[in-house]
């Protein structure tokens, strides 16, 4: 079969058209496609489902877009992506692969730039500006209906609070100092099944002011380690951030170096990063060919 290697900011995947295979195959597929030793490697798997032959009809959206734009009913989704963590388990949203299923949805010639994206969580609405491999993508997504959580965290932690913030998946998110950053899996990783909605825990995400912009470090469940970034999770620092009176926009350095923006209105978000294709190939069960 063909996949495509990805990653938005350095958080990688493999891409593969179609749906995911049934019987429980689709765990074991996974977890042998993101064996970095034995397989492609990857932090998930996105299959993408095409679901419309029409997708150039949308006209393009820009930042004055709202969720009337962005959900009517009688538009239907254009692309489901169904992604799967390197553990094989499913998540509610992946955004950073959501900008890659966008990118690639463009190569695979299913779409001009403009397409809406089902996921797990929501509908999506995804603008591709692309540069062969490289692109820049912007989302639209619903402001969740939950708001953020402040929690007390725990004793000898490196604050004495955070926000439970639930986009598509639980996330913590707690603002630190910038020292904190140097040891930060052994921080966050207590607090990674510390708190969240099941025994599944919540991703962790440590953000600091550095200037004009945000630092941020994610620890990803299903990972269960640091990633490059997450799409989701600078969401959910938005949210949190914003659940203070801070600017309801944000411009989040990731642990790739990648800056990624999000944007909060009343009704929708908007998050705005790269998405790179880094190569093609033919995945015979054993290895690529």
């Amino acid at each position: 079969m063909l996949i495509a290697k990805m990653h938005g900011a350095g958080n990688d995947f493999v891409v593969v058209e179609g749906t995911p295979p049934a019987g429980g195959r689709d765990v074991e597929l996974v977890r042998q496609l993101a064996d970095r030793r034995r397989g492609i490697g990857a932090d998930g798997v996105l299959f993408l489902e095409r679901l419309n032959d029409k997708l150039d009809k949308l006209d393009k959206l820009d930042k004055s877009d709202t969720l009337d734009t962005l959900d009517k009913s009688d538009v239907s989704a254009d692309l489901r992506m169904h992604f799967y963590n390197s553990d094989g388990g499913r998540a509610g949203l992946c955004l950073n692969g959501a900008r890659c299923a966008a990118l690639r949805a463009l190569q695979l010639g299913w779409s001009t730039g403009e397409m809406r994206i089902q996921t797990e969580y929501s509908l999506l609405h995804a603008s591709v500006q692309t540069a062969d491999d490289t692109a820049r993508v912007r989302l639209l997504l619903p402001v969740p209906e939950a708001a953020p959580r402040q929690l007390k965290l725990p004793d000898q932690t490196v604050a004495t609070h955070g926000w439970a913030v639930h986009t598509g998946d639980p996330h913590l998110v707690v603002e630190t100092a910038a020292g904190t950053m140097d040891d930060f899996e052994a921080q966050a990783r207590p607090l990674r099944w510390w708190t969240g909605p099941d025994d599944a825990g919540s991703n962790v995400h440590f953000v600091h002011r550095a200037g004009d912009h945000w630092t941020i470090r994610s620890f990803e469940r299903g990972i269960e380690g640091e990633t490059e970034a997450c799409g989701s999770g600078c969401v959910a620092a938005l949210l949190a951030l914003a659940d203070t009176a801070e600017p309801r926009e944000a411009h989040l350095r990731t642990h790739s170096g990648d800056m990624i923006e999000v944007t909060l209105s009343d009704d929708v978000l908007a998050l705005e990063g790269p998405a790179v294709c880094v190569f093609t190939t033919n995945w015979n069960g054993d290895g690529a060919s």
